[in-house]
């Protein structure tokens, strides 16, 4: 049978298993090493016994590693400073060489983009992402995001929108947030070495004047919708990870 191993490093707390935890899950052999033990037989019995042996004495052990970080900021003071030195690289050049390590990176983006590159308010805790910022997301294997945080409303129902669309353009895949209510409880699949992991992301609040009551955000109160969003992954993945 395959094993399947998933390696998680978690350098702030993020992952929240009580809501589901990781469960683990073993394939049988698939049609790939059907077709390889056709391959080296001559048709008798005797031969596809001794191709048998081989294919299960084989490593069919996977492992996909990635690295889970809390709150990724690009605006505020961290936007001033990227502004500074031209570079939209510098908040992640610091852990490079780990960021770099793994299969992907996954983490919560804190900070909407609504397009401008205005990244400084009077009110010091309504954030936005100047776009070019994002580059350093895609630069450093960051290949799934958690959109559903505080501060999602900060640039209105256009930075929710926006967010998703600067995501898609660079490649990366994001939860918590959609068009609907309905959108933004879906979840996501990686799959990394034949590894199937799920994603789902939800809130505690919305820090921001509640967008249309909050209809675009996962609440994590919502406790209905994220049971049906987990029971319509678990059929798809061999890992679901709750944030």
């Amino acid at each position: 049978m395959n094993k399947k191993v998933l390696t998680i490093i978690i350098s702030l707390i993020l992952i929240f298993g009580a809501a589901l935890g990781i469960a683990r899950r073993t394939n049988a052999p698939g049609i790939n090493n059907i077709i390889k033990q056709q391959q080296v037989t001559d048709g008798s019995l005797e031969s596809y016994y001794s191709a048998s042996q081989q294919l299960q004495s084989e490593d069919q052990s996977t492992t996909a590693t990635f690295l889970a970080v809390g709150d990724i900021m690009l605006s505020r003071t961290v936007a001033k400073k990227i502004e500074i030195n031209k570079d939209p690289l510098l908040p992640f050049k610091g852990m490079g060489e780990l960021l770099k390590s793994t299969d992907f990176n996954f983490g919560n983006l804190e900070s909407p983009s609504s397009g401008s590159n205005q990244y400084l308010y009077e009110s010091a805790f309504q954030f936005n992402t100047p776009p070019a910022n994002a580059e350093g997301l895609a630069e450093y294997n960051f290949q799934i995001l958690n959109l559903a945080n505080n501060h999602a409303n900060d640039q209105g129902v256009k930075g929710l929108t926006y967010t998703r669309t600067l995501l898609d353009n660079l490649g990366i895949k994001h939860i918590g947030t959609g068009a609907s209510l309905e959108e933004a409880w879906q979840g996501q699949i990686l799959t990394i070495k034949g590894i199937r992991i799920g994603f789902i992301g939800a809130t505690y609040g919305l820090s921001a004047g509640n967008v249309s009551k909050g209809q675009y955000v996962a609440r994590i109160q919502d406790t209905a919708s994220l049971k049906n969003s987990i029971e319509n992954l678990k059929n798809q993945v061999d890992f679901i990870v709750v944030t």
